[in-house]
């Protein structure tokens, strides 16, 4: 079973993998099944590398935990919308016409302005729990590992 370590990533193989035929529901249903373990997977993930990386004192971590998972519930949202994405395309994707291509692709640049915005947000309230050169520790450590686990990811039909 194939891994996807950063959900950001998900639509580019979308757009890149030639889904299995619409008429498997079996196939969409183990596909995302699979999705959903797999975002399981990723948060768990990413909670050990901010938690290695951000080595806060037991005073930081009260009021950064906190906020971090109010961000994650949020971030899981804008998550939910690149799946919906994805499903569209495949269900889509013998009998896609240029509009409907278009349409996916605009989606697609509006989540990830929804995930940009999420993170404008977040940032004034993460410097005010936690020294800033750890929130770029953080960063560059799940930049790091995203980068290592990319070559990793097949690109296979899912659909």
């Amino acid at each position: 079973m194939p891994v996807f370590r950063d959900p950001g990533v998900l639509p580019w193989l979308a757009l890149r993998s030639r889904p299995r035929p619409a008429s498997a529901p079996d196939a969409k249903a183990e596909a995302m099944e699979e999705i959903r373990l797999t975002r399981v997977v990723i948060q768990a993930g990413r909670q050990a590398i901010v938690t290695e990386a951000m080595d806060l004192t037991p005073a930081e971590m009260e009021t950064f935990w906190p906020l971090y998972r109010e961000y994650r519930l949020e971030a899981a949202k804008v998550g939910d919308r690149v799946v919906a994405l994805i499903e569209r395309y495949a269900a889509n994707y013998d009998t896609m016409t240029e509009e409907a291509a278009n349409k996916l692709l605009s989606d697609f640049v509006k989540i990830e302005r929804a995930r940009a915005d999420l993170k404008a947000k977040f940032l004034p309230r993460f410097r005010r729990c936690s020294p800033p050169r750890r929130s770029c520790a953080s960063t560059r450590s799940r930049t790091r590992w995203i980068s290592r686990s990319s070559t990793r990811w097949p690109i296979k039909s899912r659909w």
